[in-house]
């Protein structure tokens, strides 16, 4: 069970545009840093997956809003 666990969850990392982890194993560390980086008017799905160990709520739209 453990391994078919650890195969999803390496699935869904492979799947992903930009990976957000608290632990600092990846490039961003937060979610708004990675919304950030996020490429705008992007006419593709864009996947920002967050690794386990993020306690924060997330409220996050569909469109960015430009300022």
């Amino acid at each position: 069970m453990i391994l078919l666990i650890k195969l999803i969850e390496l699935s869904r990392l492979l799947q992903s545009d930009l990976i957000v982890a608290k632990d600092g194993s990846s490039n961003f560390t937060t979610v708004n840093e990675a919304i950030a980086a996020a490429p705008e008017n992007n006419a593709k799905r864009f996947v920002i997956y967050v690794k386990k160990g993020y306690t924060k709520k997330l409220y996050v739209s569909r469109r960015r809003k430009k300022t």
